[in-house]
């Protein structure tokens, strides 16, 4: 597209930004946009200023502990964290810690201080790139289910890591989110964490010790198509396909409260299939409200 410079001033030019452009990216009044000369070209896209640091005091080194306090920064969307600790700490068990919460890295250490900054922050990634890995991951993870050629040893410790990976991209997706700060925040966050719910759902199958039968693949393969489904319509971000398959999903999720189990179907096998579907009745709801909220306007 083409736009014309306006001078302002003695030394300034100004151009118009495309409205549509402004509302797909919820830039608001006042906020401030990223320049990037390469070249004789100028890049220009949204740029959020977050630089916020805190200082929290650790008395307890217990790493699950640990591990979810500063999950929950990291979530908020802080770029520096300031940990000073009462008695000494292990190193190590922070730098594992740090692994699973993706840009987090120790820049300066004291006997009993470690400073972590996010070294990703102000890059590329946009949380819905990430909600399209977890979509990946959970792919992967099913497909686990269906190798009858591993190991139950190895398909525990591969499903171990898959779960690991959507942990870290779950945490990562709703750091984002907070940082994006759109006014979708709550149904971008409420997608993530169900989508993480599922991810559980499906490991759970993994972990059980006897393989499961034919008739109970069959039964869990309905729900992980509809997943597809849902993962071809986010990536389409097509509105009226999300009301249609909300609806579908709706009335099954209804269906699964009144109907029988057959005797060859695994009772943990059922049970996840449902709560599957009622999780992806949470997440339809939510993409229908932003999918129709964005095409309004955009008209």
């Amino acid at each position: 597209m083409i736009r014309k410079l306006i001078k302002q001033g003695s030394g300034t030019y100004t151009i118009s930004l495309p409205i549509k452009w402004i509302r797909r990216n919820e830039v608001l009044d006042s906020n401030y946009i990223y320049v990037k000369e390469k070249g004789s070209n100028l890049i220009i896209s949204r740029f959020k200023r977050d630089t916020k640091t805190i200082t929290l005091d650790i008395n307890n080194n217990d790493s699950s502990w640990l591990r979810t306090y500063l999950a929950s920064y990291y979530r908020l969307g802080y770029k520096n964290l300031i940990l000073n600790f009462k008695n000494t700490y292990d190193l190590n068990q922070i730098e594992k810690i740090l692994e699973s919460l993706m840009g987090y890295e120790i820049i300066n250490s004291t006997k009993k201080s470690i400073e972590i900054e996010d070294i990703l922050f102000l890059n590329s990634h946009k949380s819905q790139d990430i909600i399209i890995k977890m979509f990946q991951t959970i792919s992967s993870l099913y497909n686990l289910l269906n190798e009858k050629e591993k190991s139950k040893s190895n398909k525990n410790i591969e499903s171990k890591n898959f779960k690991k990976n959507i942990l870290k991209l779950r945490d990562y997706a709703l750091r984002l989110i907070r940082l994006e700060n759109t006014r979708f925040s709550y149904e971008w966050y409420t997608i993530v964490v169900f989508l993480e719910k599922i991810s559980g759902e499906i490991y759970k199958l993994n972990s059980i010790e006897k393989n499961i039968n034919e008739e109970s693949i069959k039964h869990l393969k309905k729900s992980f198509s509809d997943l597809l489904i849902l993962k071809d319509i986010f990536l389409k971000k097509d509105s009226q396909k999300i009301i249609d398959f909300h609806l579908k999903i709706l009335d099954k999720d209804r269906k699964t409260y009144i109907q029988e189990i057959s005797k060859n179907i695994n009772s943990i096998v059922y049970s996840s299939s449902h709560r599957i579907t009622h999780f992806l009745h949470a997440i339809t709801s939510r993409l229908q409200i932003i999918y129709l909220s964005q095409d309004s306007d955009n008209k």
